[in-house]
């Protein structure tokens, strides 16, 4: 009885099939069952059916172990979760027919009901497949919208329009286009209904060969949906009136329930454009184009090469008409590139836009070399001493003279040297030195000159290209020795780092006084900064700029590194302004740190101090690269001591300035050991101390190598006139002993004071002249 219901329902299941399959093209079979209607395609909407039936007669199960799962489309490339997103779907949308058919009914489907439908067996081992279909799901056709026709350079047409609705499946998306035309409003003949010749979804293209200028077209546009070469909706566009030229008699044209179109013109872009360099300053821009006879009109910019900025180029009828635009005011050995396009030229219509522009054609072209424009920039300090080779004369001074390079508009071709004169007062003459520009910019150059004791110096620097030299020359004074002021003493600069990348340099030095020199008031301070590329030596340009000379401090934020910071003073004497030069910072110091390392190599010693029980304490000054920070004194800390650990006396500290790098200690207790330390401070405070040094100091007896000069000068004053008091003494007594023994001798008459004068004249005559050689000695008369 089982066997004969099982074969009722097998035969019932057989027929249904038979009866569906004259409904629906093919199914899809499998061993085991089929799923069908094949390749169903649905509207937004509509009900999906969907029926699985099992037709192996060797399966048991029934009906009731079949379902139904949904996979998306797909999968993308790389969806590893495709197989993981099918869903089982719910059992209330399945209904059971037989015992081998079920079917799945799903009411007003969407986009996403789309998807494989997969009919499954639920067995005690595993799901069996059964079989699946394709369902697609998709809109209506809708009209389309954005009606648009585009003349091609008078010979060509193309309409494009936007399909207005989002399709699913475009493969399923079918556009026709029908067309006629006529000549104007008013002949009203239409030619015969074509189709398009170029159709695309959104497109239609009219090549030379069937576009008609000058003719009114009539458009209709029809969007269908279509599967298995069915047509299962459609939907027709109104009609479209496309005027391919604008004519005034339009408005009077009757009304034919049309939407009218003007089809606007875009030339073709131009041919064979070329850019014909003159010369220095002016470009011939050359031309041609197709569409000969058409009414057209051009725009043309320019900009130099590299730049953002366009220029418009103003073309001249005349020009236009023989295809050719002079462009002048251009920089000298320049790249500029041009770009010129083509547009329609306008006619008397209400239209507010009668044309597109045509694709823009470009052109590049180098004007010629001319001599620069200018001299370089330089300031009345950019210039310092530097070591002179040994073929240098004596009574020459070696200098360094930078400037900032010359801009490419400045240069107006490649630069191929410098000239440096130096005009000298004294010599009334002048010396010229040649620098040769050799593939990089030269900003800096070595001269030796004679020095001066009171004449100034006059540089000029004058820059040349292959076409001549600059008609002006930079200037720079150099002044005499006597007149030289004095750089800012102290000159001090210290970094400090942000987050952004940005380093800020505080520079400061010591104000300003009088020239001692000349008596002038200084009148402005210079900060000169470069990149380094060795010791003073700059690379690329140098900056700079000039404060009040009673300014003593100024910040530089900079974003780059490996910076050289110099400074000089100027002082105008009546008719130059004249500098120190540049005092170059030795160290850049790093703000806001304590020192890093205490004082080192510390010596010390009794013997050469000239005070007694006092001790002479000596260190290394640091270089840049031991300490970052700036020093602004050392400390030296000391205190007598026993066993060298701790004080048993006062602690005393003596200051030591920066510029310094050793100490006396005066007045020490004898024969006492004291225990010391050193110590170095910057502006944030003290950094380590060095180690603990123990020194004993002796009591020694006063001998000359420690008695002060003054001292020694002092007793040997005291001696000389305690000598010369008994001296004094002694001669007093002496005479007065000889007073004692003094006897009475009577006054000289006449005649004796006369015969002791001839005696006395005697005695004091000249003696004659020693005899010659070989000369006999008595032959002189020597008695």
């Amino acid at each position: 009885m089982a066997l004969a219901l099982g074969n009722v329902d097998l035969c019932c299941s057989i027929l249904l099939l038979l009866m569906c399959s004259g409904c629906y093209q093919s199914y899809i079979l499998s061993p085991d069952g089929v799923v069908y209607p094949a390749d169903p395609f649905k509207f937004v909407g509509e009900t999906l059916e969907l029926y699985c039936n099992i037709t192996n007669p060797n399966i048991r199960e029934n009906a009731s172990s079949l379902f139904f799962e949904r996979q998306p489309f797909g999968p993308a490339r790389y969806d590893v979760d495709y197989y993981n997103r099918t869903t089982v779907i719910p059992s209330k949308y399945v209904e059971s027919l037989t015992t081998k058919t079920i079917r799945l009914r799903l009411d007003n489907v969407q986009l996403s009901d789309g998807g494989k439908y997969i009919c499954k067996l639920k067995t005690y081992q595993t799901d069996q497949f059964i079989g699946n279909q394709i369902v697609k799901v998709d809109l209506r056709p809708g009209k389309i919208t954005d009606f648009h026709c585009r003349v091609i350079n008078w010979e060509s047409m193309n309409c494009t329009w936007d399909l207005s609705v989002n399709y699913k499946h475009l493969e399923h998306i079918n556009v026709s286009l029908v067309y006629t035309y006529e000549f104007s409003p008013s002949h009203r003949y239409h030619g015969t209904q074509e189709d398009c010749p170029n159709l695309g979804l959104t497109s239609c293209m009219w090549p030379p060969e069937s576009y008609h200028h000058g003719h009114i077209y009539y458009v209709k546009i029809v969007v269908s949906t279509v599967n298995k070469n069915v047509i299962l909706a459609s939907n027709e566009s109104d009609q479209y009136r496309v005027e391919t030229r604008l004519y005034e008699e339009s408005a009077l044209a009757e009304e034919d329930n049309s939407y009218q179109i003007v089809a606007l013109i875009q030339p073709a872009a131009v041919d064979r454009l070329k850019a014909i360099v003159i010369n220095s300053s002016c470009v011939n821009l050359t031309w041609s184009h197709t569409a000969l006879g058409q009414e057209k009109m051009y725009k043309a910019y320019y900009r130099i090469v590299l730049h953002n900025r366009w220029r418009e180029i103003l073309l001249h009828d005349e020009e236009v008409d023989n295809y050719y635009a002079l462009v002048c005011s251009l920089s000298a050995f320049t790249s500029y590139k041009f770009k010129i396009a083509v547009l329609p030229k306008p006619i008397e219509t209400q239209s507010p836009t009668q044309g597109y522009l045509s694709e823009w054609k470009y052109v590049e072209a180098t004007t010629r070399e001319d001599v620069p424009a200018s001299s370089p920039e330089i300031c009345s300090g950019c210039f310092y001493n530097i070591s002179c080779s040994n073929k240098t004369p004596r009574n020459h001074r070696c200098l360094r003279i930078i400037w900032k390079d010359l801009s490419a508009k400045e240069k107006r071709g490649e630069l191929t040297h410098y000239k440096v004169t130096a005009l000298s007062e004294e010599l009334a003459s002048n010396k010229s030195f040649l620098f040769n520009v050799e593939h990089r910019n030269l900003t800096t150059v070595d001269i030796p000159l004679q020095e001066s004791e009171n004449f100034l110096t006059e540089i000029l620097i004058t820059p040349a290209t292959k076409k001549g030299y600059a008609k002006q020359s930079s200037q720079l004074v150099l002044p005499a020795k006597s007149k030289m002021p004095i750089p800012p003493k102290h000159f001090l600069v210290e970094i400090d780092n942000d987050k952004s990348n940005m380093s800020h340099y505080y520079i400061s030095w010591a104000a300003l006084e009088s020239n001692p020199k000349s008596g002038l008031k200084y009148q402005n301070v210079t900060i000169v900064w470069c990149q380094r590329l060795t010791d003073n030596v700059c690379k690329g340009n140098v900056n700079w700029i000039t404060l009040g000379a009673d300014v003593v401090t100024y910040e530089l934020t900079l974003g780059v590194f490996n910076i050289m910071i110099g400074i000089s003073a100027e002082i105008f004497d009546g008719l130059h302004m004249i500098s120190s030069g540049i005092t170059w910072a030795n160290c850049i110091y790093q703000r806001n740190k304590v020192p890093l390392h205490p004082p080192k190599n510390v010596q010390m010693s009794s013997a050469h101090s000239y005070l007694k029980n006092s001790l002479h304490i000596i260190w290394q000054p640091f270089l840049c690269a031991e300490e970052p920070s700036f020093i602004i004194e050392y400390l030296v800390q000391y205190c007598p001591t026993n066993e060298g650990i701790m004080c048993n006396g006062p602690e005393n500290t003596s200051h030591v300035r920066h510029d310094k790098n050793e100490v006396i200690l005066e007045n020490l207790k004898g024969n006492t050991k004291y225990k010391l330390n050193i110590l170095a401070v910057s502006a944030t405070g003290p950094g380590p101390s060095s180690e603990t040094f123990i020194v004993d100091i002796k009591e020694a007896p006063p001998d000359l190598e420690t008695i002060p000069v003054s001292f020694i000068i002092g007793s040997i004053l005291v001696t000389v006139l305690i000598l010369l008091l008994l001296f004094f003494f002694w001669s007093c007594w002496k005479r007065r002993k000889i007073f004692k023994n003094f006897t009475f001798i009577p006054e000289l008459n006449n005649q004796q004071k006369k015969s002791n004068k001839i005696l006395a004249d005697y005695i004091n005559r000249p003696l004659p002249k020693p005899p010659s050689e070989g000369q006999h000695l008595y032959d002189q008369p020597w008695v």
